[in-house]
């Protein structure tokens, strides 16, 4: 069906160009907007979870190929996700579904990061904030990517795709909305993409990357948006 071949394949063409965006974008915002949230988000995540810090009832799971998977394995569920929503006929879950991963990406991730701009407790130390994460065990491929990121950002260096931003989590934003298109379109996965799911959002908190908080305002934000 060369018509619906044709469709897909825009689709993907104007997210993937739409990400090439927010990429571009994000590194920008650093560099208007200070970080001055991360406190209290620590203090929040502290809250819910009991006087505990969260990463480290879970950093168990901080091994490289849980790493990679994080990072990889959530890009290419996403991507997977896209080509069956934009393979379904036209219907209004259909453009609701396409019109949430677009406001994702384009409004909710900048905005709330403007509000609520944090790096995260990865980077929670070196904006002398203490050293409530420093014990946060790190496989060598993110410690790579981590200082990465932190040359460009305390070099006030440019670079597509080297932002830094916490709040809300785009990962499980993103994710919250692949298992809402699963459910709706191939719903036996989700017995699988929920569990996967989880441990993404488990993953986001166990590296560091993410306040808990963060990934539970991006999930109510992907839902709210569908």
């Amino acid at each position: 069906d060369r018509q619906k071949v044709l469709l897909v394949a825009f689709g993907i063409t104007i997210a993937g160009l739409n990400m090439v965006m927010f990429m571009w974008t994000k590194p920008l915002l650093n560099y208007f907007i200070p970080f001055w949230v991360d406190p209290a988000l620590a203090r929040i995540d502290h809250m819910l979870f009991l006087g505990q810090d969260p990463w480290r009832l879970f950093d168990w799971l901080n091994t490289m190929p849980m790493a990679i998977f994080y990072h990889r394995g959530w890009f290419a569920f996403m991507v997977v996700t896209l080509l069956i929503v934009l393979s379904q006929p036209a219907s209004p879950r259909k453009s609701a579904l396409m019109l949430t991963y677009f406001l994702l990406w384009t409004v909710v991730g900048p905005v709330i990061h403007i509000l609520l701009p944090a790096a995260g407790p990865v980077f929670f130390e070196r904006l002398g904030y203490g050293h409530q994460f420093a014990g946060i065990p790190l496989p060598e491929e993110m410690q790579k990517m981590t200082e990465f990121l932190w040359v460009f950002y305390s070099g006030e260096r440019f670079g597509p795709g080297a932002g830094i931003s916490a709040m809300p989590s785009l990962h499980i934003a993103t994710t919250a909305w692949t298992v809402m298109a699963i459910w709706i379109y191939a719903r036996r996965w989700t017995v699988v993409m929920a569990p996967v799911g989880l441990l993404i959002f488990l993953l986001s908190i166990s590296l560091g990357w993410h306040y808990a908080i963060d990934g539970i305002v991006g999930g109510v934000a992907g839902l709210g948006c569908y």
